[in-house]
């Protein structure tokens, strides 16, 4: 459905999330942004692009996440010759030089 949860209604012991989503009309011109305002601190109203830049890039479909952290998978299939044990051993010694930061972790199966 897209959009994002801005608040909850709820009655009769029933939960109803409420989602914020531009209109489709909006949503196909990346210059629509500037018809967006947003409520300052005092209450005034400002102008969207004059608190962030919008552009076009690239990124993730979507975002997995493990124990409410990122995370990302990539799966292979093992040449033939090649046991799980030593693919495991090589897949280690490949991360361990990736210099990955300290709070990234790595966990194999197979």
């Amino acid at each position: 459905m897209g959009g994002i949860d801005i608040a909850s209604y709820e009655e009769f012991g029933n939960r109803y999330d409420i989602r914020l989503r531009y209109a489709e009309s909006h949503r196909d011109q990346i210059n629509k942004f500037d018809l967006i305002q947003l409520r300052s601190a005092d209450g005034t109203l400002i102008d969207f692009k004059n608190v962030a830049e919008v552009s076009v890039t690239s990124g993730p479909a979507q975002i997995d996440r493990y124990n409410r952290s990122r995370k990302i998978e990539l799966s292979g299939n093992a040449p033939p010759g090649y046991v799980s044990g030593d693919l495991m051993d090589k897949m280690d010694e490949i991360i361990s030089g990736c210099r990955l930061g300290a709070r990234i972790r790595s966990s194999l199966s197979g």
